[in-house]
């Protein structure tokens, strides 16, 4: 009997000592984490969900919500019916940003990625980062809800993964249209098939003022009518194409000279 009781006092210290030694280190582990910057997720919501196995399959029960990612297992488990190794996590929030640029953080033992609308900006998945801080910068230019997810994969002894960012530049100068402005249009304009400058001033079309010259082969009033409304008014010679801004905030496009030779018409 006092053997028995013996054998179970040391068997009893020599648990206490493992447990000790476990604690500690996971003190240890924990102290060593490198510092991350002040949370800056107050007030959104994590949707979150455990698998206990590395490959997020199928249903799980496990689900949880935190106001933040930033979680330190140590050598422990996240819930009840996850295991301490092999286990995966993925986190969903709907978080409002204001348009500027961001840093995001990440840092996890052993793998993390980060999602923002659809798109990845981490991934330590199978790149052996594990503990090793990653940083990106991040431009959004609407401010607006952003969908976000967190992937995190554990394999074996340390389990923590924390997920962060902060602005960092005001949002981009908005860039001013540029407005085109059309080539400059003569107040008054006379050629040899007469004076257009009531025309102008009544904004009518050239076929109004068009006086024939009486030669055999000048334009006659039929001709004239089928042109266009001359938009820029200036001498030029008949028939001439070229490429001119003719209406504000429009391209250049393909201008004529009306045989009138009293300005361009667009074509």
């Amino acid at each position: 009997m006092q053997m028995t009781s013996e054998r179970t006092s040391t068997e009893n210290g020599t648990m206490k000592r493992i447990l000790r030694t476990v604690a500690l280190l996971a003190l240890l582990c924990a102290l060593l984490l490198p510092a991350m910057p002040a949370q800056a997720q107050a007030g959104n919501v994590w949707n979150i969900t455990y698998w206990p196995n590395l490959s997020q399959g199928g249903f799980s029960p496990f689900q949880a919500a935190s106001s933040q990612i930033s979680f330190n297992w140590g050598l422990g488990s996240p819930m009840s019916g996850i295991p301490v190794d092999n286990f995966t996590m993925r986190a969903t929030s709907s978080v409002w940003l204001q348009a500027g640029t961001y840093t995001f953080t990440a840092l996890a033992d052993d793998e993390v990625s980060l999602m923002i609308d659809g798109i990845t900006w981490i991934n330590t998945r199978d790149q052996g980062q594990s503990g090793k801080t990653i940083s990106v910068t991040v431009p959004l230019r609407d401010s607006r809800w952003y969908q976000m997810q967190v992937d995190y994969r554990e394999f074996t002894q340390m389990a923590y993964v924390f997920v962060n960012w902060s602005l960092v530049g005001a949002p981009p100068a908005p860039v001013p249209p540029v407005i085109t402005q059309p080539e400059p249009s003569a107040t008054s304009v006379q050629t040899r098939f007469g004076n257009y400058t009531p025309c102008i001033q009544n904004n009518t079309h050239q076929v109004n003022c068009f006086v024939p010259d009486g030669q055999w082969d000048s334009p006659n009033q039929g001709s004239i009518a089928m042109e266009g409304p001359v938009v820029i008014w200036g001498n030029c010679p008949p028939n001439t194409v070229r490429s001119m801004v003719m209406f504000v905030g429009m391209p250049a496009q393909q201008a004529v000279c009306s045989r009138t030779e009293a300005g361009w018409f667009a074509r």
